[in-house]
C-alpha cells in the first residue's frame, strides 16, 4: 500500500512552494510602490521646475518692462520703438490694461456707480 509521502517531506515542499509564491508576490508588491514613489517624485520635481521657471519668466519679464521705460525715459515715444522692432512688453500691456479698468470705474465704489447710472 503506497501510503505517500511522509508529512514532514509533504509540509517542507508545500512551504517551499508557497515561499516562492509570496517571494513573488513581495516582489510585485515593491516594483509597484517603487514605480509609485518615483511617479509621485517626478510629479513633485515637475512642481517645483514649473515654479523657477514661472520665477525666472516674471524677472524676465520685469526686466523688460524696466528696460521699455528706460527707453522712453531716454526719449523714445513708444511709436518709434514699435518702427524699430520693439513692442511693448505684455506684462506692462496687462498692467496698463488693469489699470484702465480700475479708471473706467472698477475701482468706483459701488454707490458712485450707481449714482452715475442714474444720472446717464
Amino acid at each position: 500500500m503506497n501510503r505517500g509521502p511522509r508529512i514532514e517531506d509533504a509540509v517542507a515542499r508545500a512551504t517551499r512552494s508557497n515561499d516562492a509564491r509570496i517571494a513573488a508576490v513581495r516582489a510585485l508588491a515593491e516594483a509597484l510602490q517603487s514605480a509609485a514613489d518615483v511617479r509621485d517624485e517626478g510629479e513633485r520635481k515637475l512642481a517645483s521646475l514649473r515654479e523657477q521657471v514661472t520665477l525666472e519668466v516674471s524677472a524676465a519679464e520685469a526686466a523688460g518692462v524696466k528696460a521699455h521705460r528706460a527707453a522712453l525715459s531716454a526719449g523714445w515715444t513708444p511709436e518709434e520703438l514699435r518702427k524699430i522692432g520693439f513692442t511693448e512688453p505684455d506684462k506692462q500691456r496687462r498692467a496698463r490694461g488693469a489699470r484702465r479698468t480700475e479708471v473706467d470705474g472698477a475701482s468706483k465704489s459701488p454707490d458712485v456707480r450707481n449714482r452715475e447710472a442714474v444720472s446717464a
